[in-house]
């Protein structure tokens, strides 16, 4: 656990902005329909709806048990294999997903309209790039990383396919937030789902093949 004693500051702020989502809805418990939208397909418009108590008190419970859950498992990994700096930012990943999930979901059911898609590429772009940024810095480990079976047997490999993998996840990260800017003005709806799964598998084959064509390259190296 000497990682959240490391960083036990920043643990417990991402533990308090976790339950600002339950105080809001408190707050605004009055103003709030019976019946929430709490999830939207596709095409951005609603089509799972939950109890006000559900809203307000579960949602923002599930996510503070995930965010528990995924600090404590990587708290637990060897120290040297996570950097202080990536670790921080796994802790803010549930956090931040929470005070935005609680934005939309209060704000549509106030009756302001808002954009799902422009939200959601936009916060799928953000950490991307975020993550990118310091995934080079993950030693070898079974956690995080371009865990493929040559990265897994080789450190060169893995510092190479980890390197590739990051500006991928930068690139993809650009191209949503391109696209969420483009939601605004384009009609987008049909061409998510596309995009998102589309890029992702592009992205995880890519990873794969490099990983697999540096083997090959490099395998026989006195130094591999």
């Amino acid at each position: 656990m000497r990682k959240i004693k490391d960083n036990l500051g920043t643990f417990i702020i991402t533990l308090v902005v976790l339950l600002l989502p339950m105080l809001i809805g408190v707050i605004l418990w009055n103003k709030l329909p019976d019946v929430i939208a709490t999830h939207w397909g596709p095409d951005g418009n609603p089509d799972g709806y939950s109890s006000r108590a559900v809203a307000v008190f579960a949602m923002p419970a599930t996510l503070m048990g995930l965010h528990l859950i995924v600090s404590l498992v990587t708290a637990k990994k060897d120290t040297n294999v996570i950097s202080d700096k990536l670790f921080r930012i796994l802790l803010w990943i549930c956090p931040v997903i929470g005070i935005v999930v609680a934005t939309i979901i209060y704000a549509v059911a106030l009756g302001y309209e808002v954009n799902m898609l422009f939200v959601l590429l936009m916060l799928i772009g953000i950490i991307y790039i975020a993550v990118g940024n310091y995934l080079p810095k993950a030693r070898q480990n079974h956690f995080v990383g371009a865990r493929v079976k040559w990265t897994l047997e080789s450190k060169k490999n893995w510092e190479h396919t980890n390197r590739f993998s990051a500006k991928i996840m930068v690139a993809l990260g650009l191209i949503y937030i391109i696209c969420a800017v483009l939601s605004i003005f384009v009609e987008m709806k049909a061409a998510v789902v596309v995009i998102v799964f589309g890029t992702i598998i592009v992205a995880v084959l890519a990873t794969i093949l490099y990983s697999y064509l540096y083997y090959l390259k490099h395998n026989q190296d006195k130094d591999y």
